[in-house]
């Protein structure tokens, strides 16, 4: 997701993403894999794609 600039969540990966995401380790992110990568951009309006969530108490 993407809106004034900003990138959002939750970023969506192709299958070929599989065994790089899976040696990422606890709140690394994939911010290093998208690096320097082509990335389709998909417009939204809608806030909940700039929260950060990672826990169940983040969704309170």
């Amino acid at each position: 997701p993407w809106r004034d600039g900003r990138r959002g969540h939750p970023v969506a990966f192709g299958r070929a993403w599989r065994d790089a995401l899976l040696r990422l380790d606890g709140d690394e992110g994939a911010r290093a894999l998208l690096q320097g990568r082509a990335v389709t951009r998909i417009l939204t309006d809608h806030d909940g794609a700039f929260r950060d969530v990672d826990t169940p108490e983040d969704l309170r």
